[in-house]
């Protein structure tokens, strides 16, 4: 059975994020070498937080509406 890339995700329960959160994800980037980080939360809205890091709603995961992998 042969698997796409890996794409790391951050959960987070809360709905902001913030950026200085983000620093154990970037390191977890650059030790693995992987590329298109997400951050799942409950927002209500998708949007970048920082350049490459997107933030998704964990009800568009649920709906399928986000293609993670």
């Amino acid at each position: 059975m042969q698997h796409g890339p890996v794409s790391p995700l951050e959960i987070k329960l809360g709905g902001t994020v913030d950026h200085d959160v983000l620093a154990g994800l970037r390191q977890c980037m650059k030790d693995l070498g992987l590329r298109r980080p997400w951050v799942v939360t409950s927002a209500r809205d998708a949007r970048r937080l920082a350049p490459g890091i997107e933030l998704v709603p964990w009800e568009a995961v649920a709906a399928d509406a986000v293609d993670l992998f």
